[in-house]
């Protein structure tokens, strides 16, 4: 508790040269609508793989929904295995891409992380340039989401 390999040319005179976390694991994450309604993920096809090194999580896996129940709302959010960090910095909060297969025009999308936070929405850039989520309604069942992201933990 409290120590961990030190980097630092002085022992000792700071943080961030402390390498003190390391871990790697698998974890169900949930799709919640932003509305109401409920995503099942196929459960043969419901984990996602992370490795956390320091600060930096990288999520990689595929996951199936199985089914719907009346998804409504403007985005649907995915969770985290570990709650992102509250930054200034943009280029901290996200990096990342999902590869959606059979919802609907969607070909691929970014993720974003907008921390603190301990889920994730998707954005799609669309015809005209500009940014978007992707809405509860694109989702009908069956769809497979392939990812691959990293992001800094708080």
């Amino acid at each position: 508790a409290g120590k961990g390999i030190d980097f630092s040319a002085t022992s000792g005179t700071g943080t961030s040269e402390l390498f003190s976390d390391y871990e790697e694991g698998e974890y169900t994450p949930t799709l919640t609508p932003f509305g109401s309604g409920s995503i099942t993920l196929n459960s043969s096809y419901d984990k996602l793989a992370y490795t956390k090194i320091g600060r930096l999580v990288t999520v990689t896996g595929a996951i199936i929904v199985s089914s719907v129940s009346s998804p409504t709302g403007s985005r649907v959010d995915v969770s985290l295995p570990f709650t992102g960090a509250n930054t200034s910095d943009i280029s901290e909060r996200c990096c990342g891409l999902v590869l959606p297969k059979s919802l609907g025009s969607v070909n691929n999308a970014a993720i974003a992380i907008n921390g603190p936070s301990a889920t994730v929405g998707f954005l799609v850039t669309v015809s005209s340039g500009t940014q978007s989520d992707i809405a509860a309604t694109d989702f009908s069942g069956n769809e497979e989401l392939l990812f691959t992201f990293s992001y800094i933990a708080a």
